[in-house]
């Protein structure tokens, strides 16, 4: 298949929301109208900036910014849907096999989750880089637009895509309540309380506002924050800030996010040859490109 016929953003984005619209109807799921027609304002506004700075009033970056934080911003919100049906499917959980396979290399989760906690500073800043990851992305978008740099952008957003789609489908059929739900931890934490709600089918009503990433294996958190500092190398200055900043991720999700040290391994393990088919399937259609 010719390279330049793969769907771009906006076709991937457009068919998951219609995979979506089907499942929910099929499902008599809704979505509240308020959160809907204000996700939908933001991102018909961003997306409204970046065609009045591509057509009216030319400008190169304010175009850029526009119409890229418009794109992740919908296909996110398409994404944070299709989790959540798809986390309906109730497959079995497989909590106690990687639980299983922590306690053969060694790393006890109920010692380190009692040790984070009892020390106040090392909790804190553990969650201040946990919820950092989410945000970069956007700071990420802006920084490469003021400095012109468009590829990094092209790679952090299909980066973004086909790890997040290969991640949660990979959740749908192997899933995993977590540590906070395996070792009755935290059952009151938010995401807890909404995977259980999707498995047993109680939730019906979506608010877009108050949807919860539920994939716990393998962990999209280790994905983004690796992506994040991959698209940075060769800009030293923030390579090493991203390299310091995403190493202290990793190391907070364990015990923040509620994962087991084996979702971080499968995690580690996937990301490498993800990384490998997005960069060949972009030089590929760049060739492709420059042929014509």
């Amino acid at each position: 298949m010719n390279i330049r016929k793969f769907p771009g953003v906006v076709a991937v984005t457009a068919i998951i929301v219609f995979i979506n619209a089907l499942w929910l109807s099929a499902a008599h799921i809704v979505i509240t109208s308020l959160s809907l027609a204000i996700a939908g304002g933001i991102v018909a506004l961003l997306a409204g900036v970046g065609a009045i700075y591509t057509y009216l009033r030319p400008d190169e970056r304010l175009a850029a910014l526009g119409s890229n934080a418009a794109k992740i911003l919908a296909y996110s919100i398409s994404m944070g849907i299709l989790i959540c049906l798809l986390t309906t499917l109730n497959f079995p959980l497989i909590d106690p096999q990687l639980a299983a396979v922590d306690h053969a290399l060694g790393f006890d989760w109920p010692t380190a989750y009692k040790w984070v906690w009892a020390h106040k500073f090392v909790a804190d800043v553990f969650i201040w880089t946990y919820n950092s990851v989410i945000p970069q992305i956007g700071i990420l978008v802006m920084l490469f637009v003021s400095v012109r740099q468009y590829g990094r952008i092209r790679l952090l957003v299909w980066l973004y895509i086909v790890t997040s789609l290969s991640y949660i489908l990979i959740a749908a059929v192997l899933p995993a309540e977590g540590t906070f739900g395996y070792y009755k931890t935290d059952l009151n934490t938010p995401y807890v309380v909404q995977y259980y709600a999707l498995r047993d089918n109680s939730m019906r009503v979506f608010d877009l506002f108050k949807l919860q990433g539920t994939v716990q294996f393998p962990s999209f958190h280790l994905v983004l924050a690796v992506i994040c500092t991959y698209v940075a190398r060769g800009m030293s200055w923030l390579f090493a800030i991203l390299f310091v900043l995403n190493a202290f991720v990793i190391v907070a999700t364990p015990v923040i996010g509620g994962h087991f040290l084996t979702d971080l391994l499968a995690s580690a393990i996937l990301i490498a040859p993800l990384i490998f088919v997005v960069e060949r399937g972009l030089k590929a259609y760049d060739k492709a490109a420059i042929k014509d």
